[in-house]
């Protein structure tokens, strides 16, 4: 019973989103993988249902499931370029020293 909700649930977004954007189903297709309004459906659907990535990536046609991940950890604005002088400094900590 819960299980078909949330399929209903998932249904009834894509159909939402796409009412939005004036697309049709076919339409998912044809535009990039990464196109910034696909990554935004993604993390909806994400934020409000159980859908895993590999689905989002297979229904919304964004490639593999690693390339969602990717975008959406983009969209979050979690991107490690701009945390590069954190990451320098981690790699200039002292190293314990061994015992032997």
């Amino acid at each position: 019973m819960i299980w078909e909700n949330c399929k209903k649930l998932r249904w009834r977004l894509l159909k939402e989103e796409l009412d939005n954007l004036g697309w049709r189903w076919l339409e998912f297709a044809s535009r990039a993988k990464g196109d910034a309004r696909k990554v935004r459906i993604a993390e909806r659907l994400r934020a409000e249902t159980a859908v895993t990535l590999k689905w989002i990536a297979k229904e919304l046609h964004m490639g593999d499931w690693t390339h969602v991940a990717n975008r959406l950890h983009k969209a979050k604005g979690n991107d490690y370029a701009g945390n590069q002088d954190q990451f320098k400094l981690v790699q200039k900590l002292p190293t314990a020293p061994t015992l032997l």
